[in-house]
C-alpha cells in the first residue's frame, strides 16, 4: 500500500497528457498499448484512478440531479399547500367577521319578554301571541313567534317594527300586515303611511311574524 501511495505521489500529469496525445485512436494497436502500459505501472494506476474518479463524478451527478428534481417537486407541493392555507385563512377570517357581526341571540324563553319591552316603548298593545316555531339546519336555527298587536298611531307601529330590526338582539320582522277602518296594508320590514286626522282616532290592528336568529359558532 505504501508503494502504491508513493507511486501516486510520483505521477506526472504531463506524462499522462503526452501519452494520450500520442495515442492514435483511429488506428490503435491494442497489443502495443497493452505492452506499453504494462511497462509503465504508474500510468496504469493513473488511468485507473481517472476512470474511478469519472465514475464517482457521474454517480454523484446522477444522485444530485435526482435530489434536485425531488426538492423542486417538494417546493412546488409546499407552494400549492401554502396557497391553500392562505385561502383557508382568508375564508376563516371572513367567516369569523360575519359571525362577529351577528347581533346577540335571544333565548327562546326570553323572546316574548324582549319584544314586549320594545312594544311598551312604542305604545303598542300586544293582543295575542302564538307558540314559537323553529327552523334549523347545520348552520343554526331560526325561532319564529307570531303576534297580534294594536295601536292608535300608525307611526308607532312603524317605529315598533324599526326598533325590533335595529335592536341589539338578533331579531327581524319576517312579515307583517296591518288593517284599519276596513282597509289593510302589508309588507316586509319598514313601511310608512300618511294618516289623516280621522284615522288617528281609529285603532290599528297588525299581525307580525318575528324571527330570532341563532347561529352556530
Amino acid at each position: 500500500m505504501k508503494d502504491i501511495i508513493k507511486r501516486l505521489n510520483n505521477i506526472d500529469i504531463k506524462d499522462i497528457k503526452n501519452f494520450i496525445k500520442n495515442v492514435d485512436f483511429k488506428n490503435i494497436d491494442y497489443h502495443a498499448l497493452k505492452d506499453r502500459v504494462a511497462g509503465r505501472p504508474d500510468i496504469l494506476i493513473s488511468i485507473s484512478l481517472i476512470a474511478v474518479c469519472l465514475f464517482v463524478i457521474m454517480y454523484i451527478w446522477g444522485n444530485y440531479r435526482t435530489n434536485v428534481s425531488g426538492v423542486k417537486a417538494k417546493v412546488r407541493e409546499m407552494k400549492e399547500k401554502l396557497v391553500l392555507v392562505e385561502e383557508r385563512t382568508k375564508l376563516d377570517a371572513e367567516y369569523q367577521s360575519f359571525i362577529d357581526s351577528i347581533r346577540e341571540p335571544v333565548q327562546e324563553d326570553q323572546l316574548g319578554q324582549r319584544i314586549a319591552e320594545i312594544a311598551f316603548q312604542n305604545e303598542i298593545d300586544i293582543v295575542s301571541v302564538s307558540e314559537t316555531t323553529e327552523i334549523s339546519n347545520e348552520h343554526g336555527r331560526l325561532v319564529n313567534i307570531e303576534m297580534d298587536v294594536a295601536t292608535k298611531n300608525y307611526d308607532d307601529l312603524v317605529s315598533f317594527i324599526r326598533d325590533i330590526e335595529k335592536s341589539k338582539f338578533a331579531l327581524r320582522v319576517d312579515k307583517w300586515e296591518a288593517s284599519m277602518g276596513g282597509s289593510s296594508r302589508g309588507g316586509r320590514g319598514r313601511s310608512r303611511r300618511n294618516s289623516s286626522a280621522d284615522e288617528k282616532d281609529q285603532e290599528i290592528n297588525a299581525n307580525i311574524l318575528i324571527g330570532s336568529l341563532h347561529i352556530n359558532k
